[in-house]
Formats: C-alpha cells, sequence, structure tokens
C-alpha cells in the first residue's frame, strides 16, 4: 500500500468532523496533554486515509463520509461500516504517530462506562483494526501499516505494551510490525460473499 495524500477538500471534511464531535460533548479518554480537538483531528484524518484506501469506491467513500458526520454517539469498532468497504466486519481505525523497531501499536482502551482496566475478552469488538501512521507534523499523508481482526488480536495482543501513569486507562496492543499486511484484507475481500 502506497502513502494516502489528504486534498484541500478531505481536510475541510475533517475540520468539520471535528467540530461535530467537540458539539456532542462525548467523554474524552484521551491520554495527552494536548487539546481535545487538536486529538481528535488527528484520528479523524487517519480514518479518513483509511477509508480512501479501503473504501469500494467513490461512491462508497463519499457515503462513508456523510454517515460519519451524522454519527452521534460512540461507533466504537465501527469507523466504517461494511456497505462501504464490502467486508464482512466493520472496520476501526487506530493511529500512531510512531514507527520505529520499539514504537507504534494499535492501541485499544476500555469503553467510557467500564473503568481504567481493559479485559480482552470483553472489550475487543468482532472488527478489523487498521493502524494508520503519519510522520508528516501537518498530518496530510498516511501509510496504512497493516490490519488486524479482534480474535487474532485477542490472542496476540499483549496487555499495556507501553507503561502507563496511575490513574490513566490501561490498553491492549499490538506492535504495527505483527499486523497483517493490508494488501492481503484488500484481496481477502475479493472472496467475501457479496451483499454484505
Amino acid at each position: 500500500m502506497g502513502i494516502i495524500i489528504l486534498n484541500k477538500s478531505d481536510l475541510r471534511w475533517c475540520e468539520e468532523k471535528a467540530d461535530t464531535i467537540l458539539s456532542l460533548n462525548l467523554k474524552s479518554r484521551k491520554q495527552s496533554s494536548r487539546g481535545e480537538r487538536e486529538t481528535n483531528l488527528e484520528g479523524i484524518r487517519a480514518e479518513l486515509a483509511a477509508a480512501k484506501a479501503i473504501c469500494l469506491s467513490s461512491k462508497e467513500f463519499n457515503g462513508y463520509k456523510e454517515a460519519s458526520l451524522n454519527k452521534r454517539g460512540s461507533d466504537r469498532g465501527r469507523d466504517i461500516e461494511q456497505i462501504f468497504t464490502g467486508l464482512d466486519k466493520p472496520v476501526e481505525i487506530k493511529y500512531t504517530p510512531v514507527k520505529t523497531e520499539r514504537t507504534g501499536f494499535l492501541f485499544l482502551r476500555p469503553p467510557n462506562h467500564c473503568g481504567l482496566i481493559f479485559d480482552p475478552q470483553k472489550h475487543i469488538e468482532d472488527s478489523y483494526f487498521i493502524l494508520v501512521y503519519s510522520a508528516r507534523e501537518d498530518l496530510i499523508s498516511f501509510e496504512v501499516l497493516g490490519w488486524i481482526d479482534g480474535s487474532t488480536l485477542r490472542k496476540k495482543g499483549q496487555h499495556n505494551p507501553v507503561p502507563y501513569k496511575a490513574g490513566q486507562y490501561q490498553t491492549f496492543g499490538i506492535h504495527w510490525s505483527k499486523l497483517f499486511p493490508f494488501d492481503e484484507l484488500v484481496v481477502m475481500r475479493s472472496s467475501m460473499p457479496t451483499g454484505n
């Protein structure tokens, strides 16, 4: 998979989505010192880049954008629905700003109503998880690092792959190098029954 570039129209859509999320006053689970909108915008841009890569066509990509702007509440495990990808499960997008031999994890945190402890058996959805990376500070170009399904993530992931501080959410994750190549997910889609 090559580099995915967000154009000006994409960036405007991301700004609109970030404003929409802030207006909903959803409970934050961010663990960084950056602002809420800035943190949201990183994830939104990564999600849009992944949608450009995984949606079936421009028609489905535009449908995803409209549906995403109209979402209210949590979409945990369901950033991109099957109708837009042709896959047999929804897709959850994760973002990492780092990618080295020891850094760059696909992280999951417990749902808002479940406290700080992560239970893989309860908190990992039946979804495909895709990890997206951007080396650029302006977050306009992205690389899809790979994917994993929820069942395999439960088996191969690890608790707190990066240390956490008291009061922070526990995490569960897997290093980018242990993910399946993104192209395999696209090839797998072609063998799935139609009508999903």
